[in-house]
């Protein structure tokens, strides 16, 4: 099995967060909407494979940080929900652009 590093799941994360910050920030009638339509692309792309690498891979931190990443309680899932709800958001923004 594969491990993937918890650093490269929290910068997809991150970035595709930022992508809609970006968005929200700009007015809208100064930029092209194919602007808008690639960076709510780009955001849904990059939690899309952020979910599932969080999913179907394990990741854990490394053994000079000396701790365990928790996967049980309600924290890791309610986490995951969040990030599935912003993944529906930033897709459904792309179909409507």
């Amino acid at each position: 099995m594969y491990h993937v590093s918890f650093i490269l799941v929290m910068f997809l994360y991150q970035f595709s967060v930022g992508c809609m910050i970006l968005l929200a920030l700009m007015p809208l009638k100064e930029v092209d909407i194919q602007f808008y339509r690639l960076a709510s692309g780009l955001s849904a792309l990059l939690t899309a494979i952020g979910l599932f690498l969080n999913i179907y891979y394990p990741f854990e931190l490394p053994q000079s940080f000396g701790v365990q990443r928790v996967q049980q309680g309600v924290w890791p899932q309610v986490t995951l929900g969040l990030y599935i709800a912003f993944f529906a958001v930033s897709f459904l923004l792309y179909l409507r652009m």
